[in-house]
Parts: C-alpha cells; structure tokens; sequence
C-alpha cells in the first residue's frame, strides 16, 4: 500500500465537511453531500490514526463521529420531511462505522431513521434489502422474526445476488458459526479482489487508501456475531486485531453533530 498522507490531510477534509454542514445557509439539498464528504473522511482519519499511530481510541472515536454526523443528518430530513438519495437506506456506511466502534444505541438510531422502504433509481435492491436486513437484526437484538425471514427470502430471490453476503445474514439469522466463518472469509475475499482493482487503477486517494488495509464491513460483521455469541478468530485479512480493542476512552461528547442525540 502507499504511503498514507499527513493526518493534517485527513483532519482538513473533514472539518471542511463539517463547517459547510453547520453553516445556517446549508439547505437539504447540499446537506447529504456534504455529510458523506464528513463520514468518508472521518472514517478514514480513523483508519489512518489505528494504522499509522496504533491509536484504536482515534479509530473509535473518529468511526463514531461519521456515525453520529449520519444520524444527525437523517434526523434533520425527518423532520424537515425531507428525502433523495442521499439518504437512502444502502448507503448505510455510518452504521458499520458506528457498530464497529461498539455504539449499538447509535446503530440503532441510524437504522430507526433511514428509510424503510426501497428507492427505486436511488439504490440497488440488493443493496438495500442487505442493508435493512442487518438493520432490523440489530433493531431486534437478533431474535428471529417473520421480518427477518421475509428479507431473507426476497434476498434469496435477486438474480446473481451476492452469495457472501446471503451467507452472512443467513448465518448471524441462525447462528450457525461455521456458515457465518464461510461467509466472512467469502466477503474479504471479495475485498481482496476489489482492492486489487482499486490498485491497477492506481486509485491512491487517501479514503481508498485506507479503505484498502481495513475492511470496516468486515469488522462490523465480527461485532454483530461478537453480540449474539458467534465464536470467530481473533484475526481477519483487513480486520487487524487492533481494530478489534475495544475503545477505553469514552467518547468526547464535545457537541459534534448527533453526538448525544436522544433517542426517539
């Protein structure tokens, strides 16, 4: 991998994110752009900081950042009764981010406030039905239901759907610790083959930088096996075992965008 640029990169894109979203003339329309301009580089500033300084309090606490700026966001279009692509259900990155760092109440907020129904032209159904599957399993603490079945039986019915991913949601559904060891190691394979396209494209931006030494699906997945007691390694391919350290500062609730927002 190349080398990562200074945390200053990372930290400057951020805030410059951040200070378009709070600005009062900051409208619906700009708002979404402007909050995946915030959660991409917050997420990787967290990457950066685990790979570049051991810091797995930064990686959490940046992870959480992007999470709570998403819940913030989608909390803004509900009330505001306002919708586009941007808010979509599939893209649903700030959810992995937030239960990778352990906050399942922030999940739960992003997946109370994301839309529970399919955009059509906004979204890909696969995308979306895999997203609202992990969703409503996290929404239920994992207890089985008609919702969940239904979900895996129109998943089941996508043509060329993605058979790790089935096989993850079947496997976390039934808790079945071989499938889901199956699955996990299908989808960083998956990773492997898309990270080495990224390379021949020469794609070296600092996110996809990041994005190509640690898979935060992956490590969302080991946290939500990790919940309903799914026993699985210690260390994945892109899931370093220090990304898998708890986080032992608390977060700074320092007034960042969501953070401390009440539940509904």
């Amino acid at each position: 991998m190349d080398a990562l640029p200074d945390l200053a990169v990372f930290v400057d894109a951020a805030e410059h994110g951040l200070r378009n979203l709070s600005h009062p003339a900051c409208t619906l329309p700009l708002a979404g752009r402007f909050c995946d301009e915030v959660t991409t580089w917050r997420r990787a500033l967290g990457i950066a900081r685990l790979l570049m300084h051991a810091d797995t309090n930064g990686f959490h606490h940046e992870l959480l950042r992007s999470a709570y700026t998403r819940a913030s966001y989608l909390a803004r279009c509900q009330r505001e009764g306002y919708a586009d692509f941007h808010g979509a259900t599939s893209r649903f990155e700030p959810f992995l981010d937030a239960l990778t760092a352990g906050d399942f109440a922030c999940a739960k907020r992003i997946a109370e406030l994301s839309p529970a129904l399919f955009r059509k032209g906004d979204e890909y159904q696969e995308d979306f039905i895999y997203a609202r599957f992990l969703f409503d399993f996290c929404l239920v603490e994992g207890r089985a239901g008609d919702a969940l079945e239904g979900l895996l039986a129109q998943y089941e019915a996508i043509d060329g759907h993605s058979w790790t991913r089935l096989e993850l949601c079947r496997a976390l559904y039934s808790r079945d610790a071989a499938r889901f060891e199956r699955g996990i190691e299908g989808l960083l394979e998956d990773r492997a083959q898309e990270v080495a396209g990224q390379q021949r494209r020469r794609m070296d931006d600092a996110p996809s930088l990041t994005g190509q030494a640690v898979c935060i699906e992956a490590l969302a997945l080991l946290k939500l096996a990790e919940s309903s007691s799914i026993p699985a390694r210690n260390e994945y391919r892109f899931c370093p075992a220090l990304a898998r350290i708890p986080m032992t500062q608390p977060f700074p609730r320092d007034g960042y965008p969501g953070a401390g927002v009440p539940r509904r």
